[in-house]
């Protein structure tokens, strides 16, 4: 805080000076005393005013990015088609219901469901089905964006059915299927299982051709013949 210290100027009674000298005095007082306030008082006056007019205006954000039109989802929704039942073990392929095919791996769940609604989430390998969460890798994708299945030898993947009936396998079996491919067995197994052009799926795995048939949850290792 400042003090102030006024000059006393004692007029006697007798000494009263006209009204004019009296105001004149008293201007040049205050002119005095306006001119002795230091300078660094004077700074400190106007401190705050300078820090409010250097504060910058705030910045306004700008809105984030909308996600691009078209952009493939994290996870969608499906339902496995086959096998049935679905048991959620490693090696066990499923198809689901967009046409695309998903290999177990690394898990022993028997779950043995039928036909269950599931979430797969391609970014992480991943399928979810009743809880449980699989490890998964894609074999063959889904459906084109005409919404036709892909099935097409250069996504190592061949789709058809038994043309005829369908017994199983016992060592050399060759199967004829309705596309005109003929392929044969080239591991020994044995297995039967009776059924009237069951659907066959065909994958290429560690440089090798499994089929797949409808109603059995086994692979069975084949080599085209034509």
């Amino acid at each position: 805080m400042i003090k102030l210290t006024w000059p006393l100027v004692r007029i006697d009674e007798t000494d009263r000076c006209p009204t004019g000298c009296c105001a004149a005095a008293l201007l040049l007082c205050l002119f005095v005393a306006a001119c002795a306030v230091p300078a660094p008082a004077q700074t400190a006056l106007q401190q705050p005013i300078t820090r409010v007019q250097s504060q910058p205006s705030p910045r306004i954000p700008s809105p984030a990015p909308s996600p691009r039109r078209g952009a493939a989802p994290t996870c969608y929704e499906a339902t496995i088609l086959s096998p049935q039942p679905f048991l959620g073990n490693h090696g066990e392929v499923a198809r689901l219901s967009d046409g695309s095919l998903w290999e177990i791996q690394f898990e022993y769940e028997y779950l043995y469901e039928y036909y269950p609604t599931v979430v797969v989430c391609p970014a992480n390998g991943r399928l979810h089905v009743r809880g449980k969460s699989l490890n998964v890798s894609q074999i063959s994708p889904g459906r084109s964006s005409g919404g036709a299945a892909i099935s097409s030898p250069s996504s190592g993947v061949v789709e058809s059915r038994i043309d005829g009936e369908f017994e199983g396998w016992d060592g050399e079996t060759v199967f004829r299927l309705q596309n005109g491919q003929i392929w044969q067995q080239t591991s020994y197994a044995y297995r039967y299982h009776y059924a009237y052009s069951p659907r066959v799926t065909i994958i290429r795995i560690a440089g090798r051709h499994e089929m797949m048939v409808e109603g059995i949850d086994a692979r069975l290792p084949v080599q085209r013949l034509r």
